[in-house]
């Protein structure tokens, strides 16, 4: 007999500026980045819902999944302005990702340290003599 393998499925909202993939709380938690995530992300704290932005974050979001070995599928929803909301944008009801004060787990950068930190091991390993001997 073959195993099943569970693929984790989110939706990814569109709302025309940026996109964000809702995720719950609780899993970032268990994938110990719920203290990575930054504020360009959103909250909708009665759902325990974090929107990860696009940009910034959800490729942390991905990779740590990828890392960790865990199959998982995004759906693009998009998200039709509201004429009659308060709300410039619809990500805007929510609060702004403020960290998760509440989780005391270290953080798990393994694997994904260039979407965190920002570097890149292709340029680390560059020197001037690399360069010379392609001349």
């Amino acid at each position: 007999m073959s195993e099943t393998i569970e693929v984790k499925k989110f939706t990814v909202y569109d709302d025309g500026g940026h996109c964000y993939c809702a995720v719950p709380l609780e899993f970032l938690r268990e994938l110990r980045i719920s203290k990575l995530i930054s504020g360009f992300s959103y909250t909708d704290h009665n759902a325990g819902m974090v929107y990860v932005e696009e940009d910034c974050d959800m490729a942390i979001f991905c990779e740590r999944m990828k890392a960790d070995g865990i199959k998982f599928e995004l759906e693009e929803e998009w998200v039709e302005p509201d004429e009659d909301s308060d709300f410039s944008r619809w990500i805007h009801q929510f609060d702004s990702y403020e960290g998760d004060d509440d989780c005391e787990e270290d953080q798990n950068t393994d694997g994904i340290e260039q979407w965190v930190y920002g570097e890149d091991d292709e340029e680390e390993d560059w020197d001037e003599d690399d360069e010379e001997e392609e001349d």
